[in-house]
């Protein structure tokens, strides 16, 4: 078998649930899959593990300690993930500070994952974002801030400004981004590659970073399904030259899977309709980077 291109796999069409036999590439970090993998078994679906990216958190993440020195003079904190929250206050432990340190802020988190993050280290956040999505984050935000001057820290990771920081720069408001995580690249095992090229039903693709690596793989997606927890990743799968199929309204795990399921019991034949006008040329756009106040991290280990 070709592992450079794939096929759709036997259909289970006799099945109950939309998922059952469905085989279904997950394209998430190892240490983050388990919820998602845990969904997809539970619905039927045979899933392959190709993770296309590994988080790191630096020790001491450049930028980190004089964003916390001067805290006092941010209004918000805004946290678009958990990958953030972790790097973020790991940083504070390693400057002997704890949740305290961010009593002058307002905190702001995307989604109930991100949220729940914060709890586990004492912060209830301020406002959590729904729909869980950047531009629903920026709005309250900006409905908070008013006509106010305010300076908003956003942790993040080490690569392209995030859609949460265009869009609060697009705004209008004082963005300072420091990247308090590393996202590391990882090669596919070929065993990994061959099972991929046995046929697969869908794939899933969970962050931008995952979408921009897996369209480097060069892969003949015709007959899989490719689906995306929410639109910044379906913005990077199609800039990667992949065309979306799916598009989770709820950006969670259990938003996918449901998402997916809802997409193959439309249509068991696995016939999904004509793509939609942004899918039609994928590759005739590409992403551009804006100018970002970013500091990355010193280093991370591979």
């Amino acid at each position: 078998v070709n592992p450079r291109g794939l096929k759709p796999a036997a259909r289970n069409t006799e099945a109950g649930n939309a998922l059952a036999g469905r085989r279904v590439v997950i394209t998430r970090s190892t240490s983050s899959l388990h919820e998602l993998r845990a969904r997809l078994t539970a619905a039927g679906a045979i899933t392959i593990e190709a993770p296309m990216i590994r988080i790191a958190y630096p020790a001491n993440p450049d930028g980190l300690d004089p964003a916390i020195a001067d805290l006092g003079s941010y209004g918000w904190v805004a946290f678009a993930s958990v990958h953030g929250v972790r790097g973020f206050f790991e940083g504070l432990a390693t400057l002997g500070q704890d949740a305290r340190a961010l009593a002058p802020c307002k905190v702001a988190a995307i989604g109930p994952i991100t949220a729940s993050a914060l709890r586990k280290r004492g912060i209830h956040a301020d406002l959590v974002a729904k729909p869980y999505s950047a531009s629903a984050l920026i709005a309250g935000v900006r409905a908070d801030i008013g006509s106010r001057p305010s300076r908003i820290l956003c942790p993040c990771g080490d690569v392209a400004p995030t859609e949460m920081s265009q869009g609060m720069r697009q705004a209008g408001l004082a963005v300072d981004e420091v990247a308090t995580y590393c996202t590391i690249t990882l090669t596919l095992p070929e065993s990994v590659l061959r099972a991929i090229g046995e046929g697969v039903d869908a794939i899933l693709l969970c962050s931008p970073s995952a979408a921009r690596r897996f369209g480097t793989l060069n892969l003949n997606l015709a007959g899989a399904a490719v689906a995306c927890i929410g639109p910044s990743t379906a913005s990077a799968a199609r800039a990667a030259g992949m065309p979306v199929d799916v598009i989770a309204e709820d950006h969670t795990d259990g938003g996918l899977v449901a998402a997916l399921a809802q997409r193959f019991g439309s249509d068991r034949e696995g016939n999904w309709g004509p793509p939609s006008p942004a899918d039609r040329n994928t590759t005739s756009k590409k992403s551009t980077s804006t100018t970002s106040r970013k500091r990355a991290p010193r280093s991370c280990s591979t």
